[in-house]
């Protein structure tokens, strides 16, 4: 039998920056100056290694007697990355290239001694990683280099078992073993069920590779729910192996993934499996089962393991506990010949390392075209490589399904996903848009001329930022972490780096907007929140969609839209996300969110249901504080799929208000009496007709704004025909005419929704917000001015209440520069633009880059001019909050230049 010892502890350490160790026989030492640890990357091993790159030496002893006749010693690697050599009391016995697989080397007898013996390993990870897997370390995170992964001694005989693969049928499992020799001689399979109970045969072994098939007439089938292990023990000789597996098979067809004969809804979220404490490798068994109890806890059924073969134990642990994972292997970034060899490579390692895991259901290979250089689409050489790759795949394990180029152009895959980040609500209607066209034209999402196939479709990255409480990551660090200000290859956005939010907190003076960064960071996850619930529940109201993968799991470093913080913490309201995540869901779609008194306001209500029984239920609704407004309906709940009760089961007139006023409306699914899903949705109920802004000017209309004069009327506002000193001017352009009244010190409402584009702009710059699916959009954020708008029912960080309003453009604040590649560049100072101190409604990316306005405050001469570019101009008459802002602004534009200093510094 086997005898295996770990060597997992302390080793000596030493940097060859100059790559002189070989020559001088560092190999031959007996030891190194620095203590470390292994594993682990030298990364960690101090500030002076986090960007060190080439080689580096280890070294430990270990002890160990010559074997005897018919064992051998070997030693094992789990992982390290890339290139590794070792040496044994001064003699090479071998090395291996790859940063993520396991490798073994055997040790000549004759090299071992009495007593200690030294081991020495050689690590070397190039600087240049274009052309070797490494996925995102090095390239958005932390580079991981050296032993990550555990080191150990096995004592075995010589001809031994070197794998196991089961593979799963419906009612058999066929084994496979391979071995080093062993030809001709008896081979012993046994298969222990979950219920303890064994099923045996007997075979022999055939040129070093068999396979038996054992009948397992009444399987116990692996599941989430259900994750029954089979455990198959070999024996070969004196030599015996085992093999944890499951029971489970995986089909498509129509369009939708089948697990076990049933259909099977992809609730995932990507996870990159970074960490504080250890970067690529999860402190303990205890903290991967925690992380595994949380998102099932939110609904998770998937982690989709990003571009990074994941640590066994985690494999292990989702086998156990029942969540299903979709694995891919670290990409390189330049398409060469000895590239795609490594990367072939490292997917042969991978499918050979993690085939028996059951929850295990899919592969990818390549992701976002990363490695073929984003020209699939008109390359027929790399088209061609992609199906080959995917062909030889599907050969290794024709029992997953496979993904060829995950997010992109497909060429053929058996999951058709795409990545769409889009934010909410400010974009909902682009997003449920854009999910509309993805599902209707399937071959939209190929390579031209490439057939479907049938595949299923997915979302399978899309997200929204939630920043992170700073100061649990400067009290875990002691202060701010390296990755602060790293400065990434292609990333040199300072919206991406986290001690932008430090700078720009004080520089923009959000204090008074805020309080403090974990307030604003507060704000931005509830805002988080608010965007996940109706993109996800679009995806959940379509049947023709397998699934999604949000992105992501938990943040990593600088990169903050996960649902749970690096240090795996939920952030705010996470116990929400059951509501619109969980297996079984109540949603609720509104025609608005706004309506006025007396309007029918009318949803559809759904139930999405993913579970395996059907049954009959009750939705319930009520808006708190209107006890007029409350009601149930009966539902007949289908498995697996969606269902609405009757077509009136949501609808009621909006209630008498005298003002803007909030309400929340709770809604609830009802089986058996008791309360299965819950679910709420944010309105306002409003007055007809606005109240009118309390002014002493008359207001002079120009351009657009013309169309608002017999609205202005009705509510009571005077007009004038003229120009005159005391006009309040409310104008979709900004012209001379008008700066020469604001320069006089007049008063003027500029309504800039068109930006650059309006009519006259004077010497203000605007940028326009991406209007379709944006990376970074998706981490914005707009905020206002807490009482900018009286007791308006508007939240610092606005939501449903600005239905529709929401600005396509920002003003700009003259910090940022556009590079050829059109990527916005932040510049680290103030470029001559407008005052921050003006800003009364802001936007910014991220960590507080990209930062404009949306409302400000703008001085020339002795007058000011208001600026906004929501828009209220276009939505006046069809969005009552956006009439009350409008009020609101120009309430605020009346105001006597003097009696501002209350809320800003004028600029001189």
């Amino acid at each position: 039998m086997r005898q295996h010892t770990s060597l997992d502890g302390p080793w000596t350490f030493a940097p060859d920056p100059t790559g002189v160790g070989v020559t001088e026989r560092w190999f031959a030492r007996a030891g190194f100056a620095r203590p470390v640890t292994v594993p682990s990357p030298w990364q960690l091993y101090g500030p002076d290694l986090v960007g060190y790159t080439g080689a580096a030496w280890y070294h430990r002893q270990f002890e160990s007697a010559t074997p005897a006749a018919g064992r051998e010693v070997a030693l094992r690697f789990d992982a390290v990355d890339y290139e590794a050599r070792v040496w044994v009391n001064g003699v090479e016995v071998g090395g291996h290239e790859g940063g993520y697989t396991p490798f073994e080397l055997v040790v000549d007898p004759a090299l071992l001694r009495a007593g200690p013996n030294d081991l020495v390993l050689r690590a070397f990870d190039p600087a240049d990683n274009s052309e070797i897997p490494h996925g995102k370390q090095g390239a958005w995170y932390t580079r991981v280099s050296g032993p990550w992964q555990p080191v150990s001694l096995v004592e075995r005989e010589v001809i031994h078992i070197t794998r196991i693969h089961v593979t799963p049928a419906e009612r058999s499992a066929r084994v496979r073993v391979q071995a080093t020799g062993g030809t001709g001689a008896g081979l012993h399979v046994a298969i222990r069920h979950p219920d303890g109970s064994l099923t045996e045969t007997l075979g022999e072994m055939v040129d070093n590779d068999v396979t038996l098939t054992l009948a397992i007439p009444a399987p116990q089938l692996w599941s989430p729910d259900d994750p029954a292990l089979y455990t198959a023990t070999v024996t070969l000789l004196g030599d015996q192996q085992t093999a944890t597996f499951g029971m489970r098979y995986l089909t498509y067809q129509d369009g939708l993934i089948h697990l076990n004969g049933e259909k099977l809804y992809i609730r995932g979220a990507l996870d990159q499996a970074f960490y504080p404490e250890t970067v690529y490798r999860a402190p303990s068994l205890e903290a991967i089962e925690q992380e595994i109890s949380l998102a099932k806890q939110m609904g998770l059924n998937l982690l989709r393991k990003h571009i990074k073969l994941e640590d066994p134990r985690y494999l292990d642990a989702c086998d156990r506990l029942g969540m299903l994972l979709w694995e891919e292997p670290a990409c390189y970034y330049k398409y060469t010949p000895l590239a795609k060899a490594r990367f072939q490579r490292e997917i042969e390692g991978m499918i050979a390392r993690d085939y028996n895991h059951p929850s295990i259901i899919a592969w990818s290979l390549y992701n976002e075209e990363w490695g073929l250089e984003w020209r699939l689409g008109r390359d027929e050489e790399k088209q061609d490589h992609v199906e080959a790759l995917y062909d030889h795949a599907k050969q290794l394990d024709p029992t997953r399904l496979i993904c060829d180029n995950s997010g992109w152009a497909h060429v053929k895959t058996d999951l058709a996903d795409c990545h769409r980040y889009f934010t909410a609500p400010d974009q909902i209607r682009e997003n449920e848009a854009d999910l509309a066209h993805f599902l209707d034209h399937p071959e939209a999402n190929f390579v031209a001329g490439k057939p479907t196939r049938g595949a299923p479709m997915l979302v399978s990255e899309f997200g929204v930022w939630g920043l992170p409480q700073p100061s649990r990551i400067t009290d875990f660090y002691g202060g701010q972490p390296w990755w602060f200000e790293a400065q990434w290859a292609g990333h040199v956005e300072e919206f991406k780096y986290p001690a932008t939010a430090f700078r720009h907190f004080e520089r923009y003076g959000l204090a008074s907007v805020f309080g403090d960064l974990d307030a604003l960071a507060g704000h931005c996850q509830r805002r988080m929140m608010r965007a996940l619930k109706p993109i996800i529940e679009a995806m959940r109201t379509r049947a023709d969609l397998a699934g999604y993968v949000v992105t992501e799991f938990t943040d990593i470093e600088w990169e903050a839209n996960g649902w749970l913080d690096y240090f795996r913490r939920p952030k705010a309201q996470a116990e929400r996300f059951a509501w619109f995540n969980g297996e079984t869901i109540v949603m609720l779609k509104l025609e608005r969110h706004n309506g006025r008194v007396g309007e029918r306001q009318a949803g559809h209500v759904t139930v999405s249901h993913h579970g395996g029984e059907a049954f009959e239920g009750v939705v319930r609704w009520h808006v708190a504080g209107f006890p007029e407004l409350q009601g149930e309906a009966p539902i007949s709940v289908a498995a697996r799929g969606n269902s609405r009760p009757q077509a009136d089961a949501l609808a009621f007139a909006v209630p008498a208000v005298k003002r803007p006023t909030a309400a929340t409306l709770t809604l609830e699914l009802l089986r058996d009496g008791q309360v299965v899903a819950t679910n709420q949705e944010e309105l306002t109920f409003n007055p007809v007709t606005p109240a009118a802004p309390a002014l002493n000017s008359p207001l002079y209309l120009i351009g657009a704004a013309e169309a608002l004069a017999g609205s202005f009327a009705d509510v009571g506002l005077r007009l004038t025909p003229e120009l005159t000193p005391d006009a309040l001017v409310i104008t979709d352009r900004f012209d001379q005419a008008v700066r020469a009244h604001v320069e006089a010190g007049g008063r003027a409402l500029f309504l800039a929704e068109a930006g650059d584009l309006a009519p006259a702009k004077g010497d203000l710059s605007f940028r326009r917000l991406p209007q379709g699916e944006s990376w970074d959009r998706a981490a914005s954020v707009m905020y206002m001015r807490p009482g900018l708008f009286g007791d308006l029912p508007i939240d610092v960080v606005p939501g449903w209440e600005a239905e529709d309003l929401f600005p396509h453009q920002v003003l700009a604040l003259g910090n940022y520069m556009h590079d050829f590649g059109g990527r916005a560049i932040e510049l680290t100072s103030n470029q001559a633009g407008l005052d921050p101190a003006q800003v009364l409604a802001g936007y910014f990316e991220g960590w507080l880059g990209k930062f404009a306005a949306t409302i400000a405050r703008v001085p020339y001469g002795q007058g000011f001019l208001l600026v906004t570019t929501w828009r209220l101009l276009e939505r006046y008459g069809q969005q009552p909050i956006g009439e009350a802002m409008l009020h609101g602004l120009m309430a605020l534009a009346a105001r006597p230049v003097d009696n501002f200093t209350d809320l800003y510094v004028r600029r001189s």
